[in-house]
């Protein structure tokens, strides 16, 4: 956990926001995704630092919470992992405070208002739970909730892995507009031992990713094409995705390099890019990374 909080310091580089960390030096270790978390702390860090033009201070506070039945409300008893994030912005109002993490839902100029809602997805899909609370004049802090375990403090703040290995054959539903791109891709993951299934737009990618959960069967890998000529693309693809299973490991596809998905994948969902035109190697390191991201 403490290196996931570390990445603090990355959303904040070149920022006029300073970040006041106070972490418990015993921590109770979390069964979480590294990247997925990761995704998360960015998100909370970059919404404070955007609620603070001007400058000022975001606090993180990590420490362990044992939930009472009396107090647990929409958790449930036992140990947690809290992470607080409080910024010294203007604050929330409060007639939006419902409407937070909506998809889509935004009280900035620019943006599109996915990152609150993705965080809270991925916490979701921890069994956990990402509040907020705000005064509405001053000030927004920003709650993590994540089932803990106490016994496994060898290493404290750990997270535990929960992917399968780069190396293993995996599960791949390929969605992209182009034939010629379906049947190639497709020809490369299956050489390198992987179950592929391919569709052409983001609809048929929502529809069979469903499926096999329903099957029992859930896809490791979804690699998503940004850009669908008359269909879903991947961006509202996987807007909707993450609603759905929000724990999907899911790349984005583009030769748009200079697209802001493609710059910025986690802000979006996703947990990298692949640029065309790719080659089996790069396809295969792309695969590699997302499956292997710290987790």
């Amino acid at each position: 956990m403490q290196d996931v909080l570390d990445t603090t310091e990355l959303a904040l580089h070149g920022s006029n926001v300073e970040c006041i960390r106070v972490i418990a030096e015993d921590l109770w270790s979390v069964a979480a995704d590294r990247s997925q978390l990761e995704q998360v702390v960015q998100n909370l860090i970059i919404n404070a630092d955007q609620a603070m033009p001007d400058g000022g201070e975001i606090r993180v506070d990590a420490k362990n919470i044992e939930v009472e039945a009396q107090d647990a409300g929409e958790l449930k008893p036992g140990p947690y992992v809290k992470i607080s994030f409080t910024d010294e912005g203007p604050g929330i109002p409060q007639d939006q405070l419902s409407k937070i993490f909506d998809p889509f839902f935004t009280t900035k100029q620019s943006g599109n208002g996915l990152g609150l809602a993705i965080s809270f997805s991925i916490i979701a899909g921890h069994g956990g739970l990402l509040t907020v609370n705000s005064e509405g004049t001053s000030g927004s802090t920003f709650d993590i909730w994540l089932p803990a375990q106490p016994a496994a403090t060898s290493t404290p703040g750990a997270l535990a892995p929960a992917r399968p290995h780069a190396q293993d054959p995996i599960r791949v539903l390929l969605m992209d507009d182009e034939v010629s791109i379906r049947e190639t891709a497709g020809m490369m993951l299956r050489a390198k031992g992987h179950t592929v299934d391919a569709v052409c737009d983001g609809a048929a990618a929502l529809h069979q990713y469903r499926d096999s959960m329903d099957s029992g069967k859930v896809y490791d890998l979804v690699i998503l094409d940004l850009t669908i000529r008359g269909g879903m693309g991947g961006r509202q693809a996987m807007a909707e995705l993450i609603k759905m299973a929000p724990d999907a490991r899911v790349l984005v596809s583009s030769g748009y390099s200079d697209h802001p998905v493609m710059a910025n994948p986690h802000l979006y969902g996703f947990c990298g890019v692949i640029k065309k035109p790719y080659t089996a190697a790069t396809l295969n390191q792309a695969i590699q990374s997302a499956l292997l991201m710290a987790k």
